[in-house]
């Protein structure tokens, strides 16, 4: 189970790494010619969130006067305050984060809500599995005891009745008596 954990972990790390699209740029035409010559040049392109706007590249645990909440990656969070840490809020709370843990690139962003959600996914997948897997030894173990059961004498399946002399053993009168306790006074009534 942690191999499997660890295998998709590894494989959404993986498939986090930053994509750069080439795109051929025209250089301006040489002096004494008359067409313009493409050349093949590496510009990076990248397809970034407008200014002031991240998204988190890992899950971030936030504590608030109500307890702990988290964040997921590729969450969408707006700078407050520049800096390390840079202070971001997330439309509810307001929290501190380091600028490595986000990013405004949304292809990057995108890869890493993905990557996350397919690792709980896989996570769920197991739970489920394992709540499959003890139900069924449950079942399996509470047909064993009813059939034991099955197979004793009737005496042994009946209920014991613990009062079958009709009543509480403790009901006897010194329990549920008042008794006057000191000398009689005409004020107090017992």
């Amino acid at each position: 189970m942690k191999a499997i954990l660890l295998g998709i972990c590894v494989v959404s790390i993986c498939s986090c790494s930053k994509r750069s699209e080439l795109t051929p740029a025209e250089t301006p035409p040489a002096a004494g010619t008359a067409a313009p010559v493409a050349v093949e040049s590496p510009t990076l392109r990248r397809n970034l969130a407008p200014e002031g706007t991240y998204f988190l590249l890992q899950r971030i645990s936030i504590t608030t006067d109500s307890g702990v909440i988290g964040d997921p990656p590729g969450t969408k969070v707006t700078l407050v305050k520049a800096g390390p840490p840079a202070r971001v809020t997330d439309g509810h709370n307001e929290f501190d984060v380091d600028p490595s843990q986000i990013t405004n690139d949304l292809d990057i962003a995108t890869q890493v809500f993905y990557a996350d959600r397919s690792v709980q996914s896989a996570i769920k997948a197991m739970s489920d599995q394992q709540a499959r897997e003890y139900s069924k030894q449950q079942a399996s173990q509470q047909k064993a005891v009813t059939d034991y059961l099955k197979s004793q004498p009737a005496s042994y399946a009946q209920p014991i009745s613990t009062f079958s002399s009709g009543g509480n053993p403790l009901d006897k009168s010194s329990y549920n008596q008042r008794q006057r306790v000191g000398a009689p006074d005409s004020r107090h009534s017992y």
